[in-house]
């Protein structure tokens, strides 16, 4: 985040800067005085993570709570790397280097994220986090403009597509400015180009009435900017008194309301780079009372579980403040610093080792243990931070109740689709997200190309009678041909048990399709999918219909079941496409909860 050394006393150089204007909500938010809650597109749905954690449900979470806000800390900053050698990627370099205690002063990358090296201006990356958002109730995003440059062409994207998102009714996050402590350049950039275009009313997350920003300091002499915003003090610490925080050491410390409620605390996926003492309490495996032992990569065996975050949401919930701002989502990059005589004074140390003058350490980011992105990561840990996030959004903002399933019924597998009309609930999935992809990476030689998008699923519904389960999904646009390879698949969990068949799925349709009317159904056998028997099904325009005999799905007089759809995914055997290809419905491990009456 930060790009001079200085950041290390700054909690203590704030203290200096007051009267910033301290006025809150209270209790009872009105429509005018705070921007609307956002109401998470995924609280119907189910998942489990790699680990075998599910998300919680209506039972454990209650109704949508009032007054429970969540801002996640967002980077706009990934550009061209500035780092032209091989090994801008911290923990691969590791792995080929243990023992490395010198880097050259440059950005380098923690790990590699799961949609590449990417770039801010790439739509493709930009549109997948706002979808995850989306699914997960965020209400608003903290932008980073604490560095030289404010990214507004990032930016204009980044509100571009927000704004597209909700003129087709999703509820994407708002946004707010976050600054540092020489706000005016950025500030005014900001006021002018942005805060001042209506186009973009509708993008600002509102405190008191106006668009909320967070800055030490206010403009030291336009009366005008400070008047048009809600004015918040953010920077770490319990040293920063008095201010909201993006980072707190547990137990946290929650910034107050003038009634003394809690207004603000902050939640950290992990504190940063292992600098000074932060590896005995900052990894993500780490604890207040308990630090992993550290291989010689510094990884934990206990990497991926998110102990730290667990802490801290713990921490957060003590108080039930009004906005818990989660750092962070997309941070990845870091640079490399020398040590000056005055660190070296100080005793600096970087994994548990004393630097002399110009060895070189990190701050923010060092690799998959010590930094604090919960945005999924290429191969190991994958989505467990995210679905963490998302559980714990459930517990903090509670949720909708499931939708009740519509009374028995048959219908006609004849292409007509009408009978379809009045079943419910409708499984909806975003639409207009799915998109190809041709962007350059940020590091050199990088280009990522994606043309697998097909098929854009909009909705899905099931009936069922005393002898058949049916499914219908629709699509945005006339569907393929059915002989595409991998088209339309419908992946069924008979057992509500991610440990039986593939990632939980017992059963398959559309795998094998015979003709235009039959297609096969499969069950997951040890490593492989084998026949079942043929089901009848017909496609026509953007619609399918699809009967399933219930006895074959081991189903009784009520099903209960999950189910999910993807397509032109290109290994059905890989759980990772449904993160990466195609389309999936809903996304990731994300599952649809049928239950009938």
């Amino acid at each position: 985040m930060k790009t001079i050394p200085a950041l290390l006393t700054a909690g203590i150089l704030l203290l200096a800067y007051d009267g910033i204007r301290a006025g809150t909500p209270d209790g009872t938010c009105g429509a005018t005085g705070i921007s609307p809650q956002v109401s998470a597109f995924g609280d119907p749905l189910v998942a489990t993570d790699a680990l075998g954690r599910e998300l919680p449900n209506y039972a454990q979470t209650g109704g949508e709570k009032p007054n429970r806000y969540v801002g996640l800390f967002y980077w706009l900053w990934h550009g061209p790397l500035r780092n032209d050698t091989p090994d801008y990627d911290i923990s691969k370099t590791l792995r080929k280097e243990p023992d490395r205690t010198q880097w050259p002063h440059l950005a380098y990358y923690w790990g590699e994220p799961e949609l590449g090296y990417y770039r801010s201006s790439d739509a493709y990356v930009m549109q997948k986090h706002l979808s995850l958002f989306c699914l997960v109730g965020i209400d608003f995003l903290f932008l980073d403009f604490t560095n030289l440059v404010m990214d507004k062409d990032e930016l204009r994207l980044l509100l571009r597509l927000t704004g597209n998102m909700r003129r087709n009714g999703y509820d994407p996050p708002r946004l707010v400015p976050f600054f540092n402590t020489n706000p005016v350049p950025k500030l005014e950039e900001f006021y002018t180009e942005f805060y001042r275009d209506t186009a973009y009313r509708d993008a600002w997350f509102v405190l008191d009435g106006k668009p909320l920003v967070l800055s030490p300091v206010q403009h030291p002499s336009d009366r005008k900017i400070n008047d048009a915003f809600t004015w918040r003090r953010m920077w770490a610490g319990k040293d920063a008194d008095g201010f909201w925080h993006y980072f707190d050491d547990y137990p946290q410390t929650p910034a107050l309301r003038p009634d003394g409620a809690a207004e603000q605390i902050a939640v950290a996926a992990g504190k940063g780079a292992p600098l000074w003492d932060y590896p005995a309490y900052g990894s993500k495996s780490s604890t207040r009372d308990s630090t992993p032992a550290y291989d010689r990569y510094w990884n934990s065996p206990r990497s991926g579980e998110g102990l730290f975050f667990e802490e801290q949401w713990k921490g957060a919930e003590r108080f039930r403040p009004l906005i818990v701002c989660v750092t962070g989502w997309n941070e990845w990059k870091a640079e490399a610093w020398p040590a000056t005589a005055e660190l070296v004074a100080g005793g600096i140390t970087f994994q548990n080792r004393k630097l002399a003058e110009g060895e070189t350490y990190f701050v923010d980011e060092f690799n998959e243990e010590f930094n604090r992105d919960l945005e999924p990561q290429a191969g190991k840990n994958s989505d467990n931070y995210f679905y963490q996030l998302a559980a714990h959004v459930r517990r903090y903002k509670g949720m909708k109740p499931p939708p009740e399933a519509s009374p028995r019924k048959t219908i006609a597998i004849d292409g007509r689709f009408d009978e379809w009309a009045d079943v419910q609930p409708r499984f909806e999935d975003f639409v207009g997200e799915l998109q190809m992809r041709d962007n350059d990476g940020a590091p050199q030689g990088i280009r990522y190309v994606n043309r697998t998008a097909r098929n854009d699923i909009a909705e899905s519904r099931v009936a069922c009678d005393d002898k058949f389960i049916y499914f219908y999904v629709k699509t945005v646009e006339p569907m393929t041909c059915w002989r595409e390879p991998n088209w339309m698949l419908l992946f069924i969990d008979g057992d509500r048990d991610k440990k039986t068949g593939w990632e939980g799925y017992d059963f398959a349709v559309n795998l094998e399709i015979r003709s235009p009317e039959k297609t096969m159904l499969k069950r997951r056998d040890g490593d492989r999918w084998t026949t079942v028997a043929p089901c009848r099904y017909r496609q026509r325009g953007n619609e399918m219909e699809i009967a399933v005999p219930k006895k074959l799905l081991g189903q009784g007089d009520r099903p209960d079941f999950y189910f999910h759809w993807a397509d032109n995914i290109r290994k059905p055997d890989d759980i990772a496409e449904f993160f990466l290809n195609g389309e999936s419905a809903p996304e990731r491990r994300y599952n649809y909860h049928y239950k009938a009456k």
